[in-house]
């Protein structure tokens, strides 16, 4: 039976007891009554109150099913429905984040699919003039043609370094990367990367500031995908801060974690784009120009590998002074050997 009607009977009963009470003049009686009716009084109120929000609730829920906005409901104190409310308002909360998160990730994707098409197409465009000059015996003095050669050379290397880098990202994202995790002493490790960058510091005079600690610092890691991650930034710093002569690599311990700071003097990267510099296929300056290598994938492998060994990457950069990039790895609790 309808809870409404119940107490609508039940008032009414108490209205005519009350009535009969005044008739035989019992005024205690009527107070009685009285206190008795104010109650259900404020009992069905409260009934009125549950229905308006419950009705409010299922209002919200069409509207959100037909036009897939939310419509956040206002809670009532004393209302029954109110744990159901504060629910549904905190879903609609979520998938409002969620909404914004998805138009974002589409924008960049439409991005991402517009730098890809013109990273591909331009290098192809140039190889093909190339190679129609050669056919059409456009070129036929020798300098000229080993010009030429170098040239469709260096676009192709290029060329295939990209598809390279997209392959890897898209084997990240699918998971279809095995991580071969091993112990491994970073500091050594470090060194021996700087090792390789010798003759590229050599070639454009770069000073090369060694502060990595001498003491052992294990972490458990991949060799391999952690080589790619700390030759990338180095390439990055290489690329874009020889012009400030000098380059350093710093190792020190950061509350749970060991922190490797790599750092230039050069142009440094506006603070408005230091942002993006772990997205896809972001580029700092323009990197299109003639005999430019940089994909603008380097920098989002690299923070893809950090994050799959529980680390953090990261930077901070002023222009013309000082540009680092910092990765974290965690500190080993207990060594298994």
């Amino acid at each position: 039976m309808n809870k409404t009607y119940v107490r609508s009977t039940v008032i009414v009963l108490i209205f005519i007891a009350m009535i009969v009470s005044f008739i035989n003049q019992t005024n205690q009686l009527a107070y009685v009554l009285l206190g008795v009716l104010l109650l259900s009084l404020y009992l069905l109120w409260g009934d009125l109150k549950d229905k308006k929000d419950l009705k409010e609730v299922l209002s919200s829920l069409n509207h959100f099913s037909e036009s897939k906005k939310t419509k956040k409901i206002l809670v009532h104190g004393d209302s029954t429905y109110k744990d159901l409310i504060l629910k549904l308002n905190m879903l609609y909360e979520a998938y409002e984040t969620i909404d914004v998160e998805k138009r974002v990730q589409a924008e960049r994707s439409k991005q991402l699919l517009s730098n890809l098409s013109h990273d591909i197409r331009t290098p192809l465009t140039s190889i093909i003039g190339y190679v129609d000059a050669l056919n059409d015996g456009v070129i036929t003095d020798e300098e000229e043609l080993k010009e030429f050669f170098e040239i469709l050379s260096m676009k192709s290397k290029n060329l295939k370094h990209l598809t390279e880098q997209i392959f890897n990202v898209a084997r990240i994202d699918a998971e279809d990367v095995m991580m071969a995790f091993e112990y491994l002493e970073l500091n050594e490790f470090l060194r021996n990367i700087v090792i390789d960058f010798i003759p590229q510091f050599e070639k454009y005079e770069i000073d090369f500031i060694n502060e990595i600690k001498e003491v052992r610092y294990m972490v458990y890691a991949d060799k391999i995908a952690l080589t790619r991650v700390f030759q990338n930034i180095l390439k990055n710093a290489i690329q874009h801060g020889k012009d400030g002569k000098v380059i350093g690599v710093r190792t020190r311990i950061e509350n749970t974690y060991y922190r490797v700071i790599i750092w230039d003097k050069g142009k440094g990267i506006p603070k408005a784009k230091q942002q993006h510099i772990f997205e896809r296929l972001f580029k700092v300056d323009d990197a299109r120009k003639f005999g430019a290598s940089n994909s603008g994938l380097g920098m989002s492998i690299a923070k893809k590998i950090v994050l799959k060994h529980n680390g953090r990457i990261d930077l901070k950069s002023q222009e013309n002074q000082l540009t680092e990039f910092f990765v974290e790895l965690p500190i080993l609790k207990e060594l298994k050997i």
